[in-house]
């Protein structure tokens, strides 16, 4: 099993999110070998033949940015953003779509709904493991899932179960929020053209509408 595998053996806790997520993926990777630096809600991992970040983001769209903008600044083969179904951010699948086809990422990311409502998320994993999702793994409470020493394969996947080709996306998220707000802003310009409308009242048939 590779750090990654266990990573996502990682449940949701119960109080103090971030900061019990934080202590569980860093036990982990001091329990796998890595040496551990931890930058408020981001982890670095260095071990001798692999390095990874994993990050926490649970705020709204600019928090979201910022932390793939800081990811993708930091240099190492692996990176790991754990996200939330519930947050107001932006879902998944628009991560996979600004680092896979607007950043041109060329690590390997993974990208975990910490809600367990959605899959994980694989970019550059290989040709067999491209947008592959990994069924949920069974609960587990233990802050650090394996206590193994030796250090991942690099070119290791996580195996928590078959995988399952993800469709590709029918649409660009960015389009679809682009036109969404198109919608918006069309029926926030027609209520305020209505509410600018006044009515002057005179004869029945001379009664009319006035801008």
């Amino acid at each position: 099993m590779s750090i990654f595998t266990d990573i996502l053996q990682i449940k949701k806790p119960d109080k103090d999110l971030l900061e019990s997520l934080l202590a569980s993926y860093e036990s982990l990777a001091k329990a796998r070998g890595f040496e551990v630096k931890r930058e408020g809600k981001t982890l670095f991992f260095k071990g001798e033949r692999i390095s990874a970040i994993l990050r926490i983001e649970f705020g709204g769209r600019k928090d979201f940015f910022d932390t793939i903008t800081y990811m993708n600044a930091n240099p190492a083969e692996y990176k790991v953003l754990v996200v939330s179904s519930n947050a107001r951010a932006l879902p998944m699948e628009a991560a996979y779509t600004v680092l896979k086809k607007k950043l041109l990422v060329k690590e390997r990311w993974m990208i975990i709904d910490i809600e367990g409502n959605k899959q994980p998320m694989y970019i550059n994993w290989g040709p067999s493991q491209e947008n592959a999702r990994v069924p949920p793994v069974p609960p587990s409470r233990h802050p650090a899932a394996g206590n193994q020493q030796s250090e991942p394969e690099a070119e290791s996947r996580p195996e928590a179960g078959p995988s399952v080709e993800v469709q590709p996306l029918e649409r660009d998220p960015y389009r679809e929020y682009a036109e969404r707000a198109q919608r918006r802003e069309s029926r926030r310009g027609k209520q305020v053209k209505r509410e600018r409308k006044k009515m002057i009242y005179g004869a029945p048939d001379e009664r009319k509408e006035q801008d």
